[in-house]
């Protein structure tokens, strides 16, 4: 049984290492790329003070550069902090001073962001990916990849909180595993999948884009923050790399539905197509439907706090246009209750609150 998210890695690099992993801006990275360079990165991190079960804060724009510095934060033994580098500064200074002792990783263009959000933390170049390892700093990794456990954390992803105070959620290796274990079963997703990434890096629904690629051997497209302006030149993208699955907001379904260019641009390859984060409107829905009938569309929901989704329905009728899409069930190791306000089980037809019990806690 797996204990370390990483364990997906050191598979797939093992099995597949000339396998296109990363497609972005810059180019494509195999997964043995990919690999060595998370390598190399951790051991620059553990140089500049990265200890054991410590967070790793990365402020790295959207792309292949931001993964390798989750991967090696990971090798380093500590876990991986998203930030977005468009936020207000002071919000960004603010999630690291809650992070305490932490190691920032920057890139040469946000140098100057990244000292003035760090303080007196290290910074760390994601350049240092090149500059190599010697076999003691590699040893060192192996040593400190063995000393975690499932319940160490692998994540911790910040929401604005209910009072817009940001608020770090920490998740589990388990959590992940279980998740994405769960996602590459019950949507076949394997090396011949091609995932057309859409959602920030530092927004939980990428979780399903990076780790079902890594665990997989499946290439992870990460599509360009422009083009979701741009409808017609969005699918000619999808078109162009051949993006097989979708995990998309249904903020971003809506807008290329309501632009009418499904009809115009066409996506033979696009078989499944899945969707969270928002009420998606049925109308929308069935549009998308429409113009790719042999695709599967599933619902997947849940909060930060459970690992991404907890629930799930793979749409499998017709729905007219004002008919709720249901969550569907529970997905596996997860149990989804609704419970009264005194805490007991609710009755058949009586309203309650939805609680979620399972390893993705």
């Amino acid at each position: 049984m797996r204990v370390h998210a990483l364990e997906y890695l050191e598979e797939t690099a093992a099995r597949l290492p000339e396998k296109t992993f990363l497609v972005d801006d810059s180019g494509i990275r195999t997964f043995g790329r990919v690999r060595e360079e998370a390598r190399f990165l951790a051991a620059a991190l553990v140089a500049a003070g990265a200890r054991p079960g410590r967070p790793v804060a990365i402020l790295v724009p959207r792309g292949s550069d931001a993964v390798v510095a989750f991967l090696a934060s990971l090798y380093a033994g500590g876990f991986y902090v998203p930030l977005d580098p468009k936020a207000p500064a002071a919000r960004t200074r603010r999630i690291v001073a809650s992070l305490g002792d932490a190691v920032v990783v920057s890139t040469p263009g946000l140098d100057g962001l990244a000292a003035e959000v760090a303080g007196s933390r290290p910074v760390v170049s994601v350049d240092e990916a090149g500059r190599g390892a010697t076999a003691p700093e590699l040893t060192e990794l192996d040593a400190r990849m063995a000393r975690t456990i499932d319940t160490d954390p692998i994540y911790t992803m910040f929401t604005s909180g209910s009072t817009g105070t940001p608020k770090g959620v920490v998740i589990p290796h388990r959590g992940v595993l279980d998740y994405v274990d769960w996602v590459v079963d019950t949507f076949s997703v394997d090396e011949r999948t091609v995932i057309g990434a859409q959602a920030p890096l530092f927004f939980d629904n990428s979780t399903l884009d990076l780790w079902a690629a890594i665990a997989s051997g499946a290439t992870l497209v990460l599509i360009p923050d422009a083009l979701f302006s741009f409808p017609v030149r969005l699918l000619e993208h999808l078109a162009e790399k051949r993006v097989t699955l979708v995990f998309w907001v249904p903020s971003v379904l809506t807008h290329v539905a309501s632009a009418g260019v499904l009809s115009r641009v066409p996506l033979p390859d696009l078989r499944d197509v899945l969707f969270a984060g928002e009420v998606l409107p049925t109308r929308v829905l069935n549009h998308w439907r429409d113009h790719l009938p042999g695709a599967r569309f599933a619902n997947l929901y849940g909060p930060t706090e459970i690992t991404v989704d907890c629930t799930f329905w793979v749409v499998d009728r017709e729905l007219s246009d004002d008919e709720p899409i249901p969550i569907g069930l529970p997905c596996r190791n997860t149990d989804v209750l609704v419970l009264s306000d005194e805490g007991r089980r609710a009755d058949d037809g009586e309203v309650g609150e939805l609680c979620v019990r399972g390893s993705s806690l």
